[in-house]
């Protein structure tokens, strides 16, 4: 799939797994050139333009710039994807503000909600506040302890708000997780830092903060 996108005059409403793009990802899809500008009335399992991504699926080269809001009990909700399991997300980036009110949200987070078994999150940022009245975190929120996670070469400068101790600007719950040459608001670092998949902000998209390759 690739080089899909909803426009910013559109709003989408649902309840489990809604997004803009598809809801549900599985088995070895692969994903590019895609983004939200809609915004969405969201319940568990929901994400910008994917509710859930798993099986060795891929996504790189997507964005999300449209105001999510969770409506949900229990919700796990992210910029790009609500869940990620086995699956990798890739240069990729949240430009907009994602709010949960639900004090059972389990995971809410600038790219994605819920990170499960053996994924990777790299070369991705998240540019806008995240609340959530349970768990919140930048890049991704709660993850399975069971499995190894890894992020790398990411940055957050939205302002994080998590209700609940466990929220981190990063990842919110981060038990066996690798986070490597990772970056906060408070930092100083530049897009030499984060590798060869970010540029300089040369036209100020972006705050001055560095930008993808691709954009």
């Amino acid at each position: 799939m690739d080089n899909l996108g909803i426009g910013e005059n559109c709003s989408i409403t649902g309840n489990v797994s809604v997004s803009s793009i598809a809801g549900y990802l599985y088995d070895n899809c692969y994903v590019t050139n895609c983004y939200n500008k809609s915004d969405l009335t969201v319940g568990g399992y929901s994400g910008g333009l994917f509710g859930q991504i798993r099986e060795n699926s891929i996504v790189t080269n997507c964005y999300n710039m449209g105001h999510i809001e969770a409506n949900g009990n229990v919700t796990m909700i992210g910029g790009i994807t609500g869940c990620l399991a086995d699956s990798t997300i890739s240069s990729c980036y949240n430009n907009a503000i994602i709010n949960s009110s639900s004090t059972l949200a389990r995971g809410v987070a600038g790219i994605a909600g819920e990170l499960g078994g053996n994924s990777i999150i790299s070369n991705c940022y998240n540019a806008k506040t995240v609340y959530s009245a349970g768990v919140a975190g930048g890049i991704g929120a709660t993850n399975n302890i069971i499995y190894p996670i890894k992020v790398e070469n990411c940055y957050n400068v939205g302002e994080i708000i998590g209700e609940l101790e466990k929220s981190n600007d990063i990842l919110g719950i981060y038990d066996n997780c690798s986070i490597i040459n990772c970056y906060i608001s408070t930092d100083t670092f530049n897009y030499e830092n984060l590798g060869n998949a970010f540029k300089e902000d040369a036209n100020n998209i972006n705050n001055g903060y560095p930008i993808l390759e691709w954009q």
